[in-house]
């Protein structure tokens, strides 16, 4: 044990330059390492976030209909009522499994109509089709999602609006407004289809969504502009569908204009903090919704009727596809970053192991023997090594704060140890037996032929050629499946590592005398 401590020291006082290089390489190639898994990762996150952020809304979010319009058995609560639909909202949105989150900023909940009311006043604009019709939704928050551009937002007195009620107040949106001729004051007039006196909503305002691509707004289009209907037949002929927004609390007169009407909740997902390896709990958290344990609960605590869609599945299998059809390209960066790393190290650990040979056939003449000399190499390379991989693994993580941990800390133990054995191991191979003296100064030696360098270089052209047609086939749109997927990671490996053992045969020919 004390002869150990000298032999270390006395090294790294006589050498030191040796030791620093040595550390900047392990630093760097340690930085690079534990830094790819974790690059990957953020790389394969912010795809999976994208791909839920630009998903249209209709697709993007999970929506839960109810059909409330006949009295609830054993409860006294109108399922209309605001604030009952607003329990609810809150009850769906902490029933969401994780890491399936919402977005308030973008949920909505109301209630509407089913079949659109034609509207029997002369004054409403018309098309070839016929009379235009709207649909009456009392979505919440519209006052926090839009803006108030002429007049005032409908008001209803709480309790005020009853199945009975013949007059309501409601607002449109400026799209709404510009295209079907409402300006504040007009009163549109709407049979019932059950009958009974017309339904007049008197227009008390007109709005400017705040975020009309946003999904309080897109999940129905109607909401924020008039859209073309077509009636089918023979010559098909178009006419509007509008929307008129009413208060939150006159949603019980809904009962009377629409016998098909629903109760809703649209529950944006927010994609933000979903990790790469969030994928498979965000599918089975969705399932659990659209038909689990999860639509279970809330059907127990809403009504047997409720009905649960999403197309999330299919957005996130769009965004695996997107991402397999780029696993080539990575594949090519991570074995190519692999490839190369470990050849440099066990280059560096090879010519300072040819550098001393002399030193270590002292060693052995004097009756050192192979596991001594290569015990002391070991610990005398650990001590620059250990440090600045560990080091290199720290700045790893905080140049990339998003990843996974084990791979990065695997990769950057893996340089570690490729770093303090390479040294040893080549000393141990070159000095396995005792040699008395060494070669003959005078004595040539017998160089490598020009051809043998030039095939070599031939190798490295036709690498560097299959690594460029591996990311041309790869961003071509394979799925990264099956035979496809191994045989480009195959290829991505042997093309880096035929790469790199070249460009070391190179330099070896180079540096050599």
């Amino acid at each position: 044990m004390r002869a150990a401590a000298p032999w270390v020291r006395t090294r790294l006082r006589t050498a030191p330059g040796a030791a620093v290089a040595l550390l900047v390489l392990t630093f760097a190639t340690a930085f690079l390492a534990a830094a790819l898994p974790r690059a990957m990762d953020a790389y394969a996150a912010a795809g999976l976030r994208h791909g839920l952020a630009t998903a249209p809304p209709e697709r993007g979010a999970i929506a839960l209909t109810d059909t409330p319009w006949r009295e609830e058995s054993g409860s006294s609560a109108d399922p209309l009522d605001p604030a009952v639909l607003a329990e609810r909202y809150r009850r769906v949105v902490a029933a969401l499994p994780a890491p399936l989150r919402a977005d308030p900023a973008e949920s909505a909940y109301g209630a509407r109509t089913g079949t659109p009311l034609a509207a029997s006043d002369p004054w409403v604009p018309q098309l070839d089709g016929g009379r235009t019709v709207f649909t009456l939704s009392a979505q919440h928050g519209v006052d926090r999602h839009a803006v108030v551009r002429e007049g005032r937002l409908p008001r209803a007195a709480r309790g005020s609006v009853t199945e009975g009620t013949d007059a309501v107040e409601a607002a449109v949106t400026a799209a709404t407004a510009r295209t079907l001729a409402i300006r504040p004051g007009a009163v549109v007039h709407l049979p019932r289809p059950m009958g009974g006196a017309p339904l007049a909503v008197r227009v008390t305002g007109v709005v400017e969504p705040v975020r009309p691509d946003g999904g309080y707004w897109a999940f129905e289009p109607v909401l924020r502009a008039p859209v073309r209907l077509v009636k089918e037949g023979p010559a098909p002929r178009p006419y509007w569908h509008g929307a008129l927004l009413l208060a939150p609390d006159a949603a019980p007169v809904l009962r009377s204009a629409s016998p098909d009407g629903e109760a809703y909740w649209r529950i944006a997902v927010d994609p933000a903090g979903l990790g790469a390896d969030d994928t498979r709990a965000l599918r089975t958290a969705v399932a659990s919704v659209e038909d689990g344990p999860v639509r279970a609960e809330l059907g127990e605590a809403f009504s047997p009727e409720l009905f649960v869609e999403t197309a999330l599945d299919d957005v996130l299998l769009g965004v695996d596809r997107t991402l397999a059809g780029l696993d080539p390209v990575v594949a090519v960066a991570a074995f190519g970053v692999a490839g190369v790393a470990g050849v440099v190290l066990l280059m560096a650990g090879g010519l300072v192991a040819a550098r001393r040979h002399d030193e270590l056939a002292l060693l052995r003449a004097r009756g050192g023997s192979v596991a001594g000399v290569a015990g002391r190499l070991l610990g005398e390379t650990a001590v620059p090594v250990l440090p600045a991989a560990a080091a290199g693994c720290a700045l790893a993580f905080a140049a990339v704060p998003e990843g996974r941990a084990l791979p990065s800390v695997w990769a950057a133990a893996a340089v570690a140890v490729v770093a303090c054995g390479a040294l040893p191991a080549r000393a141990a191979f070159a000095h396995r037996r005792v040699r008395v003296h060494g070669g003959r100064a005078d004595a040539g030696r017998a160089g490598r032929s020009r051809g043998r360098v030039v095939a070599e270089l031939t190798a490295l052209v036709l690498a560097v050629g299959a690594v460029a047609a591996l990311r041309r086939a790869g961003t071509g749109g394979t799925d990264g499946s099956g035979a496809g997927g191994s045989g480009s990671g195959a290829a991505a490996g042997g093309g880096a590592g035929a790469g790199a053992w070249t460009c070391w045969r190179v330099q070896r020919r180079c540096l050599s005398p």
